[in-house]
């Protein structure tokens, strides 16, 4: 297989296996929106809210930062090194259309090797990135489906990744049937 047949695998299967999960969530709060009997804390809910919470990881991170740059150095070590094997290096593949994405991997993964080092060595130049991902974001255009009812949002949103997830199963299947 190619590696672009790869790369498309591995998209579809990520994509399918979140379709799948989506769809099992809208199926969840389709079941239990609107019921008056299901509190605010009942399982489903609590669990959710456990969700579109912030999850704070830094103390653990800082404190076995050496482990974790070590795993971040190690894996970009192993992506490259799996790129590096494709022959993407050659003048031929230069003209290949997969080369670009191939090149831009490698890349990530050297800023990921960067970032390793980082870690392992001065964690703490890293914290205004830090900071700036960590900014609680508020998206102001989904808050008008808030005022749809919670039924018609759970099917709205048990449609979409029904849609996505047959889709993505239908591709998944033709890419193995060629």
């Amino acid at each position: 297989m190619t590696f672009t047949g790869i790369l498309m695998v591995t998209l579809l299967v990520v994509v399918l296996v979140l379709a799948l999960a989506l769809l099992a969530g809208s199926l969840a709060l389709l079941v239990t929106a609107g019921d008056s009997r299901i509190g605010n804390h009942s399982g489903l809910r609590q669990s959710l809210h456990e969700l579109d919470r912030q999850w704070r990881v830094e103390r653990w991170v800082y404190r076995h930062h050496r482990v974790f740059g070590l795993l971040v150095v190690m894996i970009a070590l192993s992506c490259i090194w799996q790129l590096s094997h494709l022959q993407f290096f050659t003048a031929s593949a230069v003209t290949e259309p997969w080369a670009l994405l191939a090149w831009l991997l490698a890349g990530g993964q050297v800023v990921n090797l960067i970032i390793g080092v980082l870690i392992i060595t001065r964690p703490s130049l890293l914290k205004p990135l830090e900071d700036l991902s960590n900014r609680w974001h508020r998206i102001t255009a989904f808050d008008a489906g808030r005022r749809l009812p919670a039924r018609l949002r759970a099917l709205l949103l048990f449609v979409v990744a029904l849609v996505v997830a047959l889709t993505s199963g239908w591709l998944l299947l033709r890419q193995f049937a060629v």
